[in-house]
């Protein structure tokens, strides 16, 4: 069997996210979605139903279309149960949670379009979890850390460096890769749960770090940083100052003071000096969130929700966010006040007004930031960019 990855009419509620990624490249605990599933389904053998321009960067690769296609709803989340449900569907069958498709197995040769599932023969469960929008994503993130580990065989590698000088409370609990590094006077406490330094990351001297966390390979917990729990780091980011509940895709930077809680920052994002993001409304009333389609605004049913940002967003010094924010991609943020809590993709808020950041100056600048972690800007990523700016609202 080949694994189709397939997303539905839910996909907006995870923009400004998923504007530059399919949906099961998006990071929860340890793993991105996509690998969860290849973990529960016990295979490296995937591809994805198209959309473009997302799938021009991203590569899907279809195996021989002799064999079926087990089809994933991305935004689910696996468990044994649901796995082993669908490791026994035949062909033509389709299983629903709470009447949405979660999975599915047919003999198509087409995958590059999402079957119509309604032709299918149904199987109810209530196995697995459906993931809502964005936010599902920090509010599941600690529980699917522990959830993570099960499947990473993660053990303290010998090449790691601890300092003698660190303190260290559950140190079974506590998983270090190839090269990770742990400072003097820095404290891990794996007591509310474990804490995984992938390869090559650091903890900076006199760092807290509370566990569940994970920091990404390559990344830097600054000296002095303040983190609690339930937070993922990506692959080579920087933070520094205060962080709760956050996950970071990756290459991004909150490198110094400020807090940021409940939030969720995309790739090749970075944080001026003291930016601070409120996740609590001060009359202590539920968040809306703007759906990115409709434009219509709902309720989460949250009292505490951050900062959304989509790739390639900066804020300057000093930059105040509001609860609730969303930003979409390439936003530069320089104004003295608070920003808007709802910003297209591609826009440059100056001190007392939104302006439209022009296309290829925001490219020239992803390009020299991309460069300077050896990567490139390659075209189809390019026309990428280029297709959001021509569809901000």
């Amino acid at each position: 069997m080949q694994v189709c990855f397939f997303e539905d009419e839910a996909l907006s509620r995870f923009h400004p996210l998923t504007l530059t990624r399919p949906m099961d490249e998006l990071r929860c605990g340890v793993l991105t979605l996509r690998e969860k599933w290849l973990n529960h389904l016990e295979t490296d053998r995937f591809t994805r139903a198209d959309r473009k321009p997302i799938t021009d960067y991203y590569p899907v690769n279809p195996q021989p279309d002799t064999e079926d296609v087990i089809w994933i709803n991305s935004r689910c989340l696996p468990d044994t149960e649901l796995a082993k449900k669908i490791r026994g569907l035949r062909d033509g069958q389709v299983i629903e949670v709470g009447g949405v498709s979660v999975a599915a197995r047919t003999s198509t040769k087409d995958i590059r379009h999402t079957p119509d599932f309604t032709t299918l023969r149904k199987k109810q469960t209530d196995a697995g979890t459906l993931l809502t929008g964005a936010p599902d994503l920090f509010l599941k993130n600690g529980e699917q850390i522990a959830e993570d580990l099960r499947w990473m065989n993660s053990q303290r590698s010998s090449s790691a460096s601890i300092s003698s000088h660190a303190i260290l409370e559950e140190p079974d609990r506590i998983f270090l890769e190839a090269g990770a590094r742990i400072g003097p006077s820095a404290v891990i406490d794996a007591s509310g749960g474990p804490v995984v330094i992938q390869e090559g990351a650091e903890v900076m001297a006199s760092s807290f770090v509370q566990g569940p966390a994970v920091i990404g390979p390559g990344s830097v917990v600054k000296a002095g940083t303040r983190m609690y729990k339930e937070c993922t780091i990506g692959p080579v980011c920087k933070v520094g100052g205060e962080l709760s509940n956050v996950i970071m895709q990756g290459y991004s930077n909150k490198a110094h003071d400020g807090y940021l809680g409940n939030s969720i920052i995309g790739e090749w994002c970075n944080l001026g000096a003291d930016t601070t993001s409120s996740n609590l409304k001060n009359n202590y009333s539920l968040i809306h969130l703007r759906d990115w389609k409709t434009g219509e605004n709902f309720n989460t049913g949250l009292q505490f929700c951050g900062t959304i940002m989509g790739d390639h967003t900066k804020t300057s010094i000093n930059t105040m966010l509001n609860t609730g924010s969303q930003f979409g991609v390439s936003c530069n943020i320089i104004a003295g006040k608070f920003p808007p809590t709802f910003l297209p993709s591609f826009s440059w808020v100056g001190v007392d007004q939104v302006y439209v950041y022009r296309v290829e100056k925001a490219l020239e600048t992803a390009r020299r930031i991309m460069q300077r972690r050896n990567i490139e800007l390659t075209p189809d990523y390019e026309n990428m960019l280029r297709q959001i700016f021509e569809q901000r609202e």
